[in-house]
This record gives structure tokens, sequence and C-alpha cells, in this order.
């Protein structure tokens, strides 16, 4: 009784609940109800004054297990890619690309996580991604609505389990680039972010310009590829390497 009484409460905003602890996957497989929307209304915000339009990949290769944990692929890619997307600005608020052959921008349906995850899980996909019209769909709206570089994303982030094929040493072509910096614009940085790779599939380069490789799904790792400090999937490994509890010089 005193439970029931404590969600009400929640509802009508007389009550709080501590987030701090938890992270987005977890309100969105063990939660439910009004629990689950103060949960993640509680949530530390990790991006601050950052910007990043997340691809999400709700193909079925995503809905087994992610490691050895009980949360699926699915559930902690569209858990972080709303996650992302509620916290950026302007025209790319709520927005979000489709993992497909053919990427769209779409927006976050629904005015609850519930209803947000309900319609992300049908979002279209495709059995392959094109960078680069991805990037195209990004550079269109930031001229549609005339913005500037301030405006756009500070990089697009692919949450997968790079079931997808390899991009190879350049998965942005000089062309993209070009077209960005002839509309005043600098092509957002490249992210892409392992929920559950089973078969060792590596889109890029390690000494990739641009580009970020990142596995895994803690508070830690959100910390680290929302800080903007690393430009290739190299410096990843050393931003987590180079700390001093690894230091026995």
């Amino acid at each position: 009784e005193r439970y029931e009484e404590y969600l009400s409460a929640l509802e009508k905003g007389e009550a709080k609940v501590n987030s701090s602890v938890l992270y987005p996957y977890e309100i969105v497989a063990n939660s439910s109800g009004q629990l689950r929307e103060a949960q993640w209304k509680g949530l530390p915000d990790y991006v601050g004054k950052g910007s990043f339009l997340p691809m999400i990949d709700v193909s079925a290769s995503m809905c087994v297990a992610a490691g050895n944990t009980k949360f699926t692929a699915m559930q902690i890619a569209m858990s972080l890619g709303i996650y992302l997307a509620e916290r950026n600005k302007g025209v790319f608020k709520d927005q979000f690309l489709t993992f497909s052959e053919r990427p769209r921008m779409q927006e976050l349906c629904g005015d609850t996580l519930e209803t947000r995850l309900r319609n992300l899980s049908r979002a279209h996909w495709g059995m392959n991604t094109d960078i680069n019209r991805a990037m195209q769909t990004i550079l269109d709206r930031a001229v549609a609505n005339g913005l500037t570089d301030e405006d756009l994303p500070d990089a697009l982030i692919v949450l997968s389990d790079m079931e997808f094929d390899r991009c190879g040493s350049s998965p942005v072509s000089e062309k993209t680039i070009r077209d960005f910096e002839a509309s005043g614009f600098t092509a957002p940085k490249l992210v892409f972010w392992n929920i559950a790779s089973r078969r060792d599939n590596v889109p890029v380069i390690a000494g990739q310009n641009g580009t970020v490789l990142v596995s895994g799904f803690s508070a830690a790792v959100m910390k680290t590829v929302l800080s903007g400090e690393v430009l290739t999937p190299l410096d990843m490994v050393k931003s987590a390497l180079c700390v001093p509890k690894y230091n026995y010089l």
C-alpha cells in the first residue's frame, strides 16, 4: 500500500526518485509505469553542452543479449538513442537517424518513454547502412534551416551490433566533407558504438581521423564518448589506459 502511495505521489510531483546510479538501459529493462518515467527524468546529464545525433539500429540481430548481461542490444541502443536525442538542441532535438541504406531523419514520437520506445522499435531499418547518406541528411537539414556550424551535432553516433559491411579507411568520403565545407560547415565526427558484436566486425581502421570506436555501455564509457576529446579509435584506447591507476612506472 505504501508503494502504491509512493507511485501516486510520483505522478503528482509530490515525491522524487534518485536515478544517479542508474544507466538508461537499466530503466528501460527493469522498470515500468510511473516509476520508469520518474527514473528516466531523473537521469544525470552526461551530454552537457554537447550535441550528438544517434543512428539507432533496431534490426532483428539486435534482439540478442548484449554480452553476458540480461539486457538486449535493442534495449541498450534504444535507451541510449532516446537519451541522446532528447538532449539535442534546435532542429535536431528529439531527432534520430534510421539504420538503413537510405537513412531518414525521424522524430521521437510520444510524450512518455513508454510510447517513444514502442514507436522507435518500429522504425525503418535495412540490412546495411550508408554513412555518407546519413551525413548528407544532416547537411540537408542544416542548409534548409539556415543553421550555423555551431548548430550542428558534434558527432553522429551509430548505435549498433556492427553487423554490417566494413566501412574501410574512409567511411566519410572526401566529397561529403567538401560538401559540408562548401556550405560553411564542418562534418560531424563519427562514432561507431559497438553494442554487441559477435563476429569481430570492425568498421574502420585504428588511425582513421574523425572516427571513434567504442564498446560497452557504462556511464564511464558514455562520459568518454561524449567528452569530445577523442579523435581516432586509437585515442579512445589511450583515454582508457593512460590513467594513473595503470601507471606502474
